[in-house]
């Protein structure tokens, strides 16, 4: 599916949300594959040497949890490097912006044991009082895994988004029942609002959200209710913020 209709503030969100995926993930290389896959079932340029430079000069307020972007940021380049055929006319304007990456890097560096990452992106990002009942007690607990739980739920989103976008397989079907799709809604409307306004996309999310309200009539061999009760009453929360947000665009579901 193609993203022309798509406003520029949107293409930005998945832009960000890709890059997400690449420097604070586990695996540069498959999440280069995985945005470049996207690229191409979308006919949508996502990677951009420049404004990811710019993204990694931004990336220094995350200071505590900076050393695992800073490894990530180096295996990009190398992959950039190695992996990608420069457009010979291109190679010295790609080759400076690779090398501008590095230097913001190393300046990100040397502070990065000065702060702990911000408090109020974390909270927020997740919308633990909103949340909590979403959210494991080892997640809520343990200082230590904090930084890795934030790491995969960051870069985590750009997989729900290419999911819903690239159109290979049936979203619905895939994020119905997941809670992780709610915190994931939340999310967008926190930090990617431009995306989530898209009258495209929003409808995409609010089909999920009603076939979640389906399941609740739905039970497993045991017995055992498909959703719990918890699910239930966040995804009519989200429901209900989905359509504010389409009322806000002139965008009504029934």
């Amino acid at each position: 599916m193609g993203l022309e209709n798509y406003s520029s503030g949107a293409i930005t969100s998945i832009q960000r949300q890709a890059y997400d995926h690449i420097f604070m993930g586990n695996d540069v290389n498959k999440s280069v594959d995985d945005v470049l896959h996207f690229e191409e079932c979308t006919h949508q340029k996502i990677i951009n040497l420049e404004l990811i430079y710019e993204y990694i000069c931004q990336l220094a307020s995350f200071r505590a949890l900076y050393p695992r972007i800073s490894d990530n940021i180096k295996s990009y380049v190398s992959y950039a490097i190695y992996h990608k055929s420069f457009v010979h006319s291109q190679r010295a304007v790609d080759m400076q912006w690779l090398n501008g990456i590095l230097s913001v890097n190393r300046a990100n560096e040397l502070g990065s044991n000065a702060w702990y990452f911000k408090r109020r992106l974390f909270y927020s990002a997740l919308n633990i009082k909103d949340y909590a009942g979403l959210l494991s007690n080892a997640f809520l607990q343990d200082k230590n895994d904090k930084s890795k739980q934030l790491f995969d739920f960051v870069s985590g989103q750009f997989d729900i988004t290419a999911l819903m976008l690239e159109g290979e397989h049936d979203f619905v079907y895939s994020l119905s029942g997941k809670e992780e799709f709610l915190r994931y809604i939340n999310y967008l409307i926190h930090f990617y609002p431009s995306l989530i306004h898209e009258e495209d996309f929003l409808g995409k999310v609010y089909n999920v959200l009603i076939y979640n309200k389906d399941l609740s009539d739905y039970t497993y061999d045991n017995g055992e209710d498909v959703v719990s009760e918890s699910f239930l009453h966040y995804n009519q929360k989200s429901i209900r913020k989905v359509k504010a947000i389409g009322k806000s665009e002139g965008i009504h579901f029934i």
